[in-house]
């Protein structure tokens, strides 16, 4: 019956795999059909903030910005010996790793330790830990991060 009934969205509980491939696996259950809760106000401020960004800052600053910084941190971390980079060069702002010998869970508090904020990313295969680069984010941010990173394995 799954098969003849399509998810008419798709979200975090629709995947039975979330890997790095961008393929999607749908359950095999009715939790395909669960995307959770649509946040009204989290949709609105990003909305304005969209807007900002084209109106403020403008799209070509964006990009710029945000590869400039994921950039140097992606070079940074893979120049790492032990760390493995799940995440492309020239991707997003969503980078994922592992680091060897040290389990993607045990990774994020240490991280935290030094207000690094990331995410365990466990339905992945390989398992990874993911850091989001904003154009917020300071050089000085992107060196520590790397620092940090060194120090764990």
């Amino acid at each position: 019956m799954f098969d003849r009934i399509l998810p008419t969205y798709s979200g975090v509980f629709t995947d039975a795999e979330h890997g790095m491939s961008g393929k999607l696996v749908l359950m095999d259950t009715a939790q395909r059909y669960e995307v959770s809760t649509r946040p009204i106000p989290v949709i609105m401020g990003g909305t304005a903030a969209l807007k900002w960004f084209a109106d403020e800052l403008g799209w070509a600053f964006v990009y710029d910005r945000l590869t400039s910084l994921y950039g140097r941190l992606w070079d940074d971390l893979h120049s790492i010996e032990g760390v493995h980079l799940l995440s492309q060069r020239d991707q997003s702002g969503l980078m994922t790793f592992t680091i060897d010998g040290v389990e993607p869970v045990d990774i994020v508090p240490q991280l935290r330790e030094h207000n690094i904020f990331s995410r365990t990313v466990i339905v992945t295969k390989p398992n990874g830990v993911r850091i989001s680069i904003g154009i917020w984010n300071r050089e000085s941010d992107i060196e520590r991060i790397a620092e940090v990173v060194a120090s764990i394995g």
